[in-house]
């Protein structure tokens, strides 16, 4: 084996080698950052319940929807913008039971951090879902900061119902 072909050959070996490194140090960069909250939920009305409130960092920016209809496939809408890198709290409101929530039922949706109102939306339930599924929708409010207090942030979300219809 002449000397140039030796050199090529541990630069065949070698190559994918550092490829890897530097694609690694540049892809798998991550912060993590403890939050403590507390969440509260206030329910004014027995046909809805809230559940599965958590906090995230919003990946991408996004619009806010003016309104949410209840529906068995749970769409994603957004209470307020959502700006890439903000904190975000996602919670799903669904019917209690399958057709719980009256058909041409309006609620208010709203989120409080420590206190401070950050988003109200309608809900609406105008279909009889005919699945017999329960209805309902995730929300997502971007709470204007990238990090919590150094204490326990208060969270709390309060549905009210505001009309209905017999």
């Amino acid at each position: 084996m002449t000397k140039s072909r030796l050199i090529l050959a541990i630069g065949l070996v070698l190559l994918p080698v550092f490829t890897i490194i530097g694609v690694g140090a540049t892809e798998f960069t991550a912060t993590t950052t403890q939050i403590n909250y507390r969440g509260e939920v206030v329910e004014t009305d027995n046909t809805l319940k809230i559940s599965d409130g958590r906090v995230s960092v919003a990946k991408s920016d996004d619009q806010e929807n003016p309104s949410a209809e209840l529906h068995h496939s749970k769409p994603t809408k957004n209470v307020t913008d959502i700006t890439k890198g903000k904190l975000i709290y996602t919670v799903t409101i669904e019917e209690r039971n399958a057709n719980s929530a009256p058909i041409n039922t309006t609620w208010d949706a709203t989120l409080y951090l420590n206190g401070t109102p950050k988003g109200t939306i309608q809900l609406t339930n105008n279909t009889d879902d005919s699945t017999n599924s329960v209805e309902g929708v995730t929300l997502r409010w971007d709470l204007g900061v990238t990090s919590l207090g150094s204490g326990s942030d208060l969270i709390e979300v309060e549905v009210k119902k505001t009309s209905s219809s017999p």
